[in-house]
């Protein structure tokens, strides 16, 4: 399995790997929804943690610039936006298309079960 996790946090990074050692995966990061779209471009994912608030290009447009490559090897990746804002619920992203969210701060079982009821073993 292989995750992408975008934040524009160093820390946020370091917490969400150091969350996810348990999880039999392969974990890789970026800085910037710019980053991501890049990534995006030559490796296609299991599932993409996606930080809401980031400069630049925050986490829904870096969704929509995603959905809108209906060839690229991530459009149908779930997509969990990464949140600590109180002023969002998970609706909210699922009426944009996304696939859940996590609140940080997030505890590993959360980041497990997110994965879980997203990808199968098998995809």
């Amino acid at each position: 399995m292989k995750i992408l996790v975008v934040d524009d946090s160093k820390v946020n990074l370091m917490i969400a790997t150091v969350s996810m050692k348990s999880i039999n995966a392969v974990i890789e990061t970026a800085m910037s929804g710019d980053e991501c779209i890049e990534m995006c471009k030559t490796v296609k994912y299991d599932i993409i943690l996606l930080d809401q608030m980031m400069p630049g290009k925050d986490g829904v447009l870096t969704f929509k610039e995603l959905k809108e490559d209906k060839e690229g090897l991530n459009y149908t990746t779930p997509v969990i936006m990464v949140t600590a804002s109180d002023d969002v619920t998970e609706e909210d992203f699922i009426k944009e298309g996304m696939n859940g969210y996590l609140k940080k701060p997030f505890k590993a079982d959360e980041i497990k079960h997110i994965i879980e009821k997203n990808c199968r073993e098998d995809d």
